[in-house]
C-alpha cells in the first residue's frame, strides 16, 4: 500500500523548478541557509566520562550512529481504554520499532519491528545486524537513556570499540535527527496506510517506507540530496543535466511562456 503514495512525495527541489522573481525575493529576505550536513545533534549530548569531547562532528558516512526506539498503533489503537485502565503498548494495539541512522547522511542503516518492547539483547542484535549491512561499525553510537541502553548495551560497545553516547536529560537537541526521522517515516509513511496486524505484514512495509526515504526523499540539510547519494557519495540528481522539452522555457522578461 505504501508504493501507491511514495511516486507523489518527491520533493520540488528534485525536480528543479523555475521560481518567479518574487519567490526568489521571498527567499533572499529570509537569508541564506547552509547545505552542509550539520554536526551531530549530540552538541549537548550527556557522556557517561569526563574526559570525551563534549561534540561529535560526523567525519563521514558509518562514524556516527543514532538508535531510538517508538511505537505505532495498529488499526485497534494502544489508547483505547477497554477496561479501567488502558491496554500495555504491545502487539495486537502497537507495535514497537527500532531505527538505527547514519547521522552523517540521514540513511536508515537498520530497522526491526517488535511486538513487546524489545530488550537490550534484541535491539543490540539490530546493530550487529546493521554493522554486517554497513561492512563495519560506527565510532560513535548515539541513544537516550531507555532500559535497553544500559550496562549489557555498554559492555557490547566496549567489547567493539565503539564509543555510546546518550542524548542529555531535559535538553532539547541530543538526539533530535532521528526523531525527526522517525516523525517521517510516520507522516509520510506509516499514517497514509491501515497498519497492518501481522508481523510479517509490517516488516514489509516498515521495508518500502524505508527503500523510499533512503532512495528517494531529499533532504535540505543535504542539499537537495537523498541519503542514499550522500552515503554512497554520488552525485545528486538536482544537479545533474537537466532535459528540458519545453522550447524557449524559461521565458526571458517580457516573453510569453508557452
Amino acid at each position: 500500500p505504501f508504493a501507491f503514495y511514495a511516486s507523489a512525495m518527491l520533493g520540488l527541489n528534485r525536480l528543479d523548478p523555475v521560481l518567479s522573481s518574487a519567490t526568489v525575493r521571498r527567499f533572499l529576505k529570509k537569508g541564506p541557509r547552509s547545505t552542509e550536513p550539520a554536526p551531530a545533534e549530540a552538541a549537548s549530548a550527556a557522556t557517561p566520562t569526563a574526559e570525551l569531547p563534549k561534540r561529535i562532528i560526523s567525519r563521514g558516512p558509518n562514524h556516527t550512529w543514532l538508535v531510538d526506539l517508538t511505537v505505532m498503533p495498529t488499526t485497534a489503537g494502544f489508547w483505547v481504554p477497554w477496561l479501567p485502565f488502558s491496554f500495555l503498548q504491545s502487539w495486537p494495539f502497537c507495535w514497537w520499532i527500532a531505527v538505527v541512522v547514519d547521522h552523517f547522511s540521514r540513511t536508515v542503516v537498520g530497522h526491526a519491528v517488535f511486538k513487546t518492547q524489545p530488550t537490550a539483547a534484541e535491539v543490540l542484535r539490530v546493530l550487529v545486524r546493521a554493522s554486517r549491512n554497513a561492512g563495519r561499525r560506527p565510532k560513535y553510537l548515539i541513544s537516550d537513556h531507555g532500559t535497553q541502553f544500559g550496562n549489557e548495551y555498554r559492555a557490547w560497545c566496549k567489547r567493539r570499540g565503539v564509543t555510546p553516547r546518550f542524548g542529555a536529560i531535559g535538553k532539547f537537541g541530543s538526539i533530535s535527527l532521528i526523531e525527526r526521522c522517525i516523525l517521517t517515516l510516520k507522516s509520510e509513511g506509516l499514517r497514509r496506510i491501515l497498519v497492518p496486524l501481522r508481523q510479517s505484514a509490517m516488516r514489509d512495509e516498515i521495508s518500502a517506507i524505508v527503500d523510499w526515504y533512503n532512495g528517494f526523499r531529499p533532504h535540505e540539510a543535504l542539499g537537495g540530496a537523498t541519503p542514499n547519494e550522500t552515503y554512497r557519495k554520488v552525485r545528486p540528481a538536482c544537479r545533474r543535466p537537466r532535459i528540458e522539452p519545453r522550447a524557449r522555457y524559461p521565458a526571458r522578461r517580457g516573453e510569453k511562456r508557452r
